[in-house]
């Protein structure tokens, strides 16, 4: 998972372009799901599944554990040891 980080919020796009069409914008706090991560004209893009399906610049997301660990000062993790 990851959270919106950015003061202004995360724009979110049709296409992985930088100059495809706006489908959203997030509030800075939005926790977002993304599957899928590429560079686009240099930039380095995320494509986000939830809560809206688009692409978004990576610089304005952080892990959700990183924030988490900021806010309260530590860090839990949960291991799938199905996929070992």
């Amino acid at each position: 998972a990851l959270v919106v980080t950015a003061r202004r919020g995360l724009v979110v796009r049709a296409g992985v372009e930088l100059k495809s069409a706006e489908v959203a914008k997030l509030d800075k706090g939005v926790r977002c799901l993304a599957d899928e991560e590429r560079d686009s004209d240099g930039k380095r893009r995320v494509r986000l599944i939830n809560p809206i399906k688009g692409w978004a610049s990576r610089k304005c997301l952080r892990a959700a554990w990183a924030e988490e660990a900021k806010a309260t000062g530590c860090v839990r993790w949960v291991v799938d040891v199905m996929k070992w």
